[in-house]
């Protein structure tokens, strides 16, 4: 497992009825995802601990904790921008947030 704290989404899940990439953190804070990973046979779960919108609906910002066990062995902040899509112009001027 890679020490990260921070991760920066620039695109939707998907776009135009098609899959942009996997979604890799549950949708719902009671429902934890469970993932393996191969390189060390263990086993994690994320549980999103937080998600609010930073600017209006168009940068969320989601919580994550990585758990091994009952362990919080990382927790992981995730902003998504979803202001910009493929085949358009952005739908409104944001500045880019300061990320602490």
């Amino acid at each position: 497992m890679v020490n990260i704290s921070l991760i920066i989404l620039l695109s939707y899940t998907f776009e135009e009825s098609n899959d942009k990439f996997i979604q890799y953190w549950p949708k719902e804070k009671v429902t934890p995802l469970s993932v393996n990973d191969p390189s060390s046979n263990k086993k994690y779960t994320i549980k999103l601990t937080a998600e609010i919108n930073v600017i209006e609906k168009y940068v969320p910002m989601r919580t994550f904790d990585i758990c091994e066990g009952d362990k919080v062995i990382l927790t992981v902040k995730q902003y998504q921008f979803n202001f910009w899509e493929d085949q358009s112009i952005p739908l409104a001027q944001i500045g880019i947030p300061i990320f602490d």
